[in-house]
């Protein structure tokens, strides 16, 4: 399946996007990097007793307060590829 797709896309002009399985998305396999940001979530949720509300008034004035910009920019469009020859 995997394979029909990209080759459509590729057809079309376009670069195919990545797709995995359920199941490789929640492989075994740990990411440090990963398990930290779901520690500090959990912990930052927990912190704010699980209300959706305060989270995300909290971020929002975390946001605001931060002394970095924060970059906005309008979505990107789909770059085509050239078509390959059949030759």
């Amino acid at each position: 399946m995997r394979q029909a797709i990209e080759g459509a896309c590729r057809d079309a002009g376009y670069e195919p996007p990545v797709i995995c399985t359920p199941e490789e998305l929640m492989s075994d396999e740990h990411d440090e990097i990963i398990e930290e940001i779901r520690r500090r979530r959990e912990a930052h949720a927990a912190s704010l007793g699980y209300d959706l509300e305060r989270i995300t008034k909290e971020l929002q004035r975390e946001e605001r307060e931060a002394d970095a910009p924060v970059v906005q920019r309008a979505p990107r469009k789909p770059q085509q590829r050239p078509k390959r020859s059949s030759a």
